[in-house]
Order: C-alpha cells, then sequence, then structure tokens
C-alpha cells in the first residue's frame, strides 16, 4: 500500500537538503518498510519499488513490529537491556516507529487491543518499548549504539578507526617501549557488586514507568470531569432564569448552593473582571498568560479557556485587555497566529466544529498531524505526534521551514465563513452533532459572560438604568452594583453596552453628566479620585445638587430628578456645552476603554 496522496503533498515543500526534505524522508521510511517486511514475512527484502497489499500491511500486529525492533537494535527478540554489551537509542525506536506508522492502513487511528484494529505501530506495547528503552538511556543503563559509525570508518579508512580505539583502549602503549609502566590497576567490580547496581536500575525504571501509568490514570481523570463537567453545564444553561435556590435543608445540611443571580447573569461564574490602568480587563489582578503551551492545550484553551485560573477562551482576549501584562499581547498573537495554521489544515482536511472537547481537539490533531509532519522534515528531533510540542516552537519551525504559511496565504477559498459553515455542519453530522449551538452559547455565558461574540461585563438580559433617579446612578457610576457583578460604570466601554439598542449613546450621555459633576465637585472641593463609598457618594451629590440646580434653565424642587432629565436641563443650561468648549475636544472613546473622569 503506497501513500500516494501523502507523497504527493511533500511536492510543495521546501527543501533543505536530501535527507531532510519530504522526498528524503519518504525514502528513509520506506527502506525502514522494507526492511521490517522482509523480517516479517521470513523473506529476502523486496525491491525499494516494492508495494504491499492493504491485506499484507492489515495482518501486522504490535508484536510483531516489538520483535522486529529489538532484532535490529538488539540482535534478538528477548534482548536483556541491562547486559553491558547491548546498546541502543529510543530516538532510532521512535523513528522507526514514524517510518512503518506511515504506510499502515489505519492512519493515525490508535491502536485498539480488544477489537485487533488501527494502527499497530500506534499501540502500546511500542510506545512502553520506546519508553523503557528511553529511560534505561537517560540513567546511563543502556548507552546509544556506537559501533556502526566506527565499522564504516573502518571500511572507509583502511583500519584508521580500528588503530584510534587501541590507542584509546591501552593508553601506555602510546609512551613508547622504554616507559615505565605505572599506570593505575583498574578497579573491578565484583559480582553481587553489579547485580546490586542491576537491581537498583530494575527498581528505579519500575517507579518510573509505575509513576507514568499513574500520570495516564489521573490525566484520563480529568479528561472525564472535563467531559462531565461541560454536560452539566449545559444541563445548567438550559434552565435559565428559571432556576431556583435549593431548599433551606440543603443550605442547613452543609451543601453549597448556587444563587439564583449567577444562573441568570453567568458572567461571573469563572470571568473575574478587574480594574487595570482604569480600564477593565477579563482577568483577575494577579493572572499572567498561560507559559510554554503545546500544541494541543493552545487548540483546547483557545476555545475552552480554563476554569481553575480564570482564564477566558483565548479567543476572546483582545490586545486592549493585556496592554498592562508585559509580554502577554506578544504571546496571545503567537497563539492566535499557530490556531490560524490549525484552522487552515482543518479545513482542508474537512474537519471542524464551533464546540470542542478534548476528544474532538485530539481527533482534529491526528486529521492535521501527517501535513504537520511533513512540513517540519526532521528539523523537530522528537516523537510528537501526541501533540505534547510546544506550539511556539512547532509554529516557528514550520515558518522557518515549510512553505506551509505561504500556502494559508495563497488559499482564502476555503477559509471563508461560508466554506467553514459545510464543512462544520458535515464533521457535526459525521460525529453524531450531540452537542447544539445553541445550549453551547448558553453555556459559554454562563460560565465566562460571553455573548454577541464578546467577554462581557454585563449579562446578556442587563438593561441600562434609563429611568433612575441621578443619585442612584451616581452611585453606579463610582461602586457598579456588587450584588448583581456590575461593574462600576465609569470603567465601561461603549462596546460593553453596544449589544443593546442606544446603549452606546446611554453612556456617552452618562458621561457628558459625569463631567458637570466633576466640574462642579472641584470647584467646591468636594472631589476625590479614589476610596468612594456610599456615604460618600451621597454627600458628594448633596453638595453638587445644591451648587448646580440654581444654574439649570428649569430648575426643580428635589433632587430625586431622573439622569436623563438631568442631563437635558444641563444641554438646555449650556453647561455641557461649556465644558466642552473649555475643553476644546469631545469626550470619546479612545479605540479600546474609556479613561475614567
Amino acid at each position: 500500500m503506497e501513500p500516494i496522496d501523502n507523497a504527493e503533498a511533500a511536492d510543495g515543500q521546501r527543501s533543505t537538503g536530501s535527507s531532510y526534505s519530504p522526498d528524503g524522508k519518504l525514502k528513509r521510511y520506506n527502506g525502514i518498510l522494507q526492511e521490517f517486511m522482509a523480517y516479517y514475512l521470513g523473506r529476502e527484502q523486496f525491491p525499494a519499488d516494492h508495494v504491499y497489499s492493504e491485506a499484507e500491511l492489515s495482518s501486522i500486529q504490535p508484536h510483531d513490529i516489538v520483535n522486529w525492533m529489538n532484532v535490529k537494535a538488539f540482535g534478538t527478540e528477548e534482548p536483556d537491556y541491562r547486559d553491558p554489551s547491548v546498546s541502543g537509542s529510543h530516538h532510532t525506536l521512535a523513528f522507526w516507529r514514524k517510518g512503518l506508522g506511515y504506510y499502515m492502513p489505519a492512519g493515525q487511528v490508535d491502536w485498539d487491543p480488544v477489537g485487533k484494529t488501527g494502527n499497530p505501530s500506534r499501540s502500546q506495547e511500542v510506545r512502553d518499548l520506546i519508553s523503557m528503552v528511553k529511560a534505561l538511556n537517560d540513567d546511563g543503563t543502556l548507552l546509544p549504539r556506537k559501533q556502526p559509525n566506527n565499522a564504516k570508518r573502518e571500511g572507509e579508512d583502511g583500519g584508521g578507526g580500528r588503530k584510534k580505539r587501541a590507542r584509546k583502549s591501552n593508553p601506555a602503549s602510546r609512551a613508547g617501549p622504554g616507559a615505565p609502566q605505572n599506570a593505575p590497576t583498574p578497579i573491578v567490580m565484583s559480582a553481587e557488586f553489579n547485580d546490586l547496581l542491576r537491581q537498583i536500575h530494575a527498581q528505579k525504571t519500575s517507579f518510573l514507568q509505575s509513576l507514568e501509568q499513574l500520570n495516564a490514570a489521573v490525566n484520563k481523570m480529568k479528561n472525564d470531569v472535563d467531559s462531565s463537567y461541560t454536560v452539566m453545564i449545559g444541563q445548567l444553561a438550559s434552565l435559565g432564569s428559571k432556576a431556583t435556590v435549593a431548599s433551606s435543608e440543603a443550605t442547613d445540611a452543609g451543601v453549597p448552593t448556587i444563587p439564583a443571580p449567577l444562573i441568570a447573569r453567568s458572567h461571573t461564574l469563572f470571568t473575574v473582571w478587574s480594574v487595570q490602568g482604569g480600564k477593565l480587563s477579563p482577568v483577575p489582578a494577579d493572572w499572567s498568560f498561560p507559559k510554554a503551551l503545546t500544541a494541543k492545550e493552545a487548540i483546547y484553551m483557545w476555545f475552552n479557556g480554563e476554569p481553575s485560573s480564570h482564564t477566558p477562551p483565548l479567543q476572546y482576549l483582545t490586545t486592549g485587555h493585556l496592554k498592562h501584562l508585559k509580554g502577554a499581547a506578544a504571546s496571545h498573537g503567537g497563539v492566535r497566529r499557530f490556531m490560524k495554521l490549525v484552522r487552515y489544515l482543518g479545513l482542508k482536511n474537512h474537519f471542524w466544529l464551533e464546540n470542542w472537547d478534548k476528544a474532538r481537539v485530539d481527533a482534529l490533531w491526528s486529521k492535521i498531524w501527517p501535513e504537520i509532519e511533513l512540513a517540519v522534515g526532521d528539523h523537530l528531533s522528537e516523537d510528537t505526534d501526541d501533540g505534547a510540542i510546544k506550539c511556539g516552537t512547532l509554529f516557528n519551525t514550520i515558518s522557518k521551514n515549510s512553505n506551509l504559511m505561504k500556502e494559508v496565504a495563497e488559499n482564502l477559498e476555503i477559509q471563508t465563513e461560508a466554506y467553514a459553515a459545510e464543512v462544520i455542519a458535515a464533521t457535526e453530522e459525521a460525529l453524531g452533532g450531540n452537542v447544539g449551538v445553541g445550549s453551547e452559547n448558553a453555556s459559554k455565558e454562563m460560565m465566562w459572560g460571553i455573548h454577541h461574540g464578546k467577554l462581557n461585563p454585563f449579562p446578556s438580559d442587563w438593561q441600562f438604568p434609563t429611568n433612575v433617579d441621578a443619585a442612584t446612578v451616581l452611585g453606579m457610576w463610582f461602586l457598579g452594583d456588587p450584588g448583581t457583578g456590575i461593574p462600576p460604570l465609569r470603567y465601561v466601554h461603549s462596546t460593553y453596552v453596544s449589544f443593546l439598542k442606544c446603549g452606546a449613546g446611554y453612556i456617552s450621555k452618562l458621561r457628558c453628566v459625569m463631567k458637570v459633576v466633576k466640574h462642579q465637585a472641584i470647584q467646591l472641593g468636594c472631589w476625590s479620585e479614589d476610596n468612594w463609598s456610599e456615604d460618600t457618594v451621597a454627600a458628594l451629590w448633596a453638595q453638587v445638587w445644591e451648587a448646580i440646580n440654581p444654574k439649570l434653565k428649569h430648575q426643580t424642587a428635589t433632587s430625586t430628578v431622573s439622569w436623563q432629565a438631568l442631563y437635558n436641563k444641563m444641554h438646555e443650561s449650556g453647561m455641557i456645552s461649556a465644558l466642552k468648549a473649555g475643553d476644546n475636544e469631545e469626550e470619546q472613546d479612545d479605540g479600546d476603554q474609556p479613561t475614567e473622569v
């Protein structure tokens, strides 16, 4: 079976040398396949252009690959890896695995030991062999094989290699026949001592393998919890504002309850809004951008965020949100560029979705990895098909050593929203489409406060306080509404209220009112830049109202006038226009968020 499509895809890649070009790599893969099949079929090796049938390749089992690797690397199907005469490297075994896996009919599908289906090179048995050899390499028990390169030099220089090794192995001979033979006597370890060392190495290896198994179990448990959590959040979101507070008996029993406003106004569930440099940011004050994200972690966090660290889905963060964090905007830009490549490859391979969990991210990676692997060639020495490589390292390697980013820029027709919608529909249908878009949107609002395509400190059912008296809206300007999670309106950018009818107009008018209030308060000596409370806000309004009411064209007997009526009176009396003329500028947005007044 010949992977014609992958070979053709390699033609467009830039070559940096025969051994690192996609074509050169395929030749090496083919050589590995021919050697293995000669062993597997028990015959002499076929010519390099021989093509095996799908039936022949599908009959291969994981233990066949393990036995061949042992024979090829160590000379026997059951080697003693701790024998000092045995040598080998896990890098070599990993490359053989990739070479064989490239030709397996099942592609990137992991081996299923129960159904005996999938790619045998992606079985746990093969991975365990490579992991064991790596552990032995790391602790020095098993040294990499050097003999083939030395033997090659012997054939090339007529024995120079043997002479060099002889001089290395007998330093005393270099001093000449007349020199005193006073070299130190080598220390010979007893058999018991060597056995003890081997036992220590064996115990260490066993312990490390146990840790790996435990880590795999913990990761599986985390994935299960994440999946269950997503389902529960979707179910809660479907309840909407109908959810009620748990009964008093549940509270008395010590069971924590969720207040009803958190269900109806879900923006407070995981997103923590903070004020940074006089502006709202949807991350905590002590937050930092996630470091060293792997490829799969970057994809998952781009769509889902990380509730434990209050990190919203990265796709909804903007440069304005991150300006106060050194290097965060640049790191976010790197992930954004990587995700543009991922989206292109996903659409190109007809696999893209709106709603993502870890299983779907794994499925996406298996679709796009073969093309990424051909693009990077041998510039990445690690066996990285599990998506554990760092996102930045992978993207930089692709950018420097392939034309893949140029391909992304030239093929815009498959990146349109219309084409993406077709791919999403087909992919959802193929996967069963068990997560609806509506419930997912409700889940995003409940978890993060995402609605109308943005992170928002206001819930989607919030209404601007249009018919509220001036004193009350003054309190909301300085203090917000902590009971419902509404931030102080003085930090609100017009884009946050653009989902409301006339929302941007309301916030603009309110800023004008507050400019007049501030101007009067400064003249009265009762203005403070910070440290506002209910008492200080009430005292401020009492003094300002007493000062401005006589200046209004249409005075009112009470200070409980609505703020919109107050705006009209200020406008008619020329207070607002006078301040604008004095400043010689309009109060306007700065393109990101408003400066506090």
